[in-house]
């Protein structure tokens, strides 16, 4: 994911044009602070706009899992499996994959979403 401020989105828009066009969701900043998240036209096609929003919110450190997985009304082991399938590594991959295993060892929890595959 990337990370401009509003000064950078001036002098770097066709970079941040590049990001989008990769598949990747951006966040722009004000004074260090997120005021914006844009997210490639696919996600918005393909309805998963709140969840890139929200994924990369929380690569960001924006915001925690809790939340997250509230926002997307999505249990913890199915949010880190939707963050991993949206591209957005906060994980090197042998921790996340640690990660995941422990979380598939928790009991289910109940949700009518189910993530893209």
């Amino acid at each position: 994911m990337s990370r401009y401020t509003l000064t950078e989105l001036k002098r770097e828009t066709a970079r941040l044009v590049e990001d989008l066009d990769g598949g990747h969701a951006v966040t722009l900043t004000r004074r260090g602070r997120p005021v914006g998240v844009l997210v490639p036209v696919e996600a918005v096609t393909r309805g998963q706009a709140s969840a890139h929003a929200v994924a990369a919110l929380y690569a960001d450190g924006q915001i925690g899992p809790g939340p997250a997985c509230k926002l997307l009304g999505l249990g913890y082991v199915e949010f880190l499996d939707l963050v991993g399938h949206l591209g957005y590594g906060v994980y090197d991959e042998a921790a996340w994959r640690e990660d995941l295993k422990t979380a598939r060892r928790l009991p289910p929890r109940s949700s009518s979403r189910t993530l893209p595959r």
